[in-house]
């Protein structure tokens, strides 16, 4: 592992711990807007078996299979989802990611603060429009 990375991988851990309650807090989120997402949206174009699949990643936390089964699906699931609730779930994904990631070495903590709210933003967005 080369230094910088290391280094990365530290300030992202870093930045979990000291944000730990809001991280925790947009994680629970995007699992919430998850199940929305897909009670509103897949659930018109996935089959049992995706949906179950989806779901079992949602309630057991691992939104990084949920984003990957979910993202080749953009064309079905963008055709029937007139509120945008797919790509708003799918921005947030990528904002946390980025916040608690190591995958961009230009990252600060700044960065990654606003990451962090541009992601609970997208997820308030799509609680708030499934509540209209």
């Amino acid at each position: 592992m080369d230094l910088n990375h290391e280094n990365l991988r530290r300030q992202a851990l870093e930045f979990r711990e000291r944000n730990e309650q809001e991280v925790n807090a947009v994680q629970s989120d995007l699992v919430r807007s998850g199940l929305v997402l897909l009670d509103k949206v897949c659930s018109a174009v996935l089959g049992q078996g995706e949906l179950s699949l989806v779901r079992e990643a949602l309630v057991g936390n691992n939104l990084s299979q949920v984003f990957s089964l979910l993202r080749p699906r953009a064309h079905d699931l963008g055709r029937v989802d007139h509120a945008g609730i797919y790509w708003e779930w799918i921005d947030a994904y990528g904002f946390f990611q980025d916040a608690v990631d190591t995958s961009w070495r230009y990252m600060t903590i700044e960065r990654r603060a606003q990451a962090l709210a541009w992601a609970s933003q997208k997820t308030s967005a799509i609680n708030s429009y499934c509540k209209q």
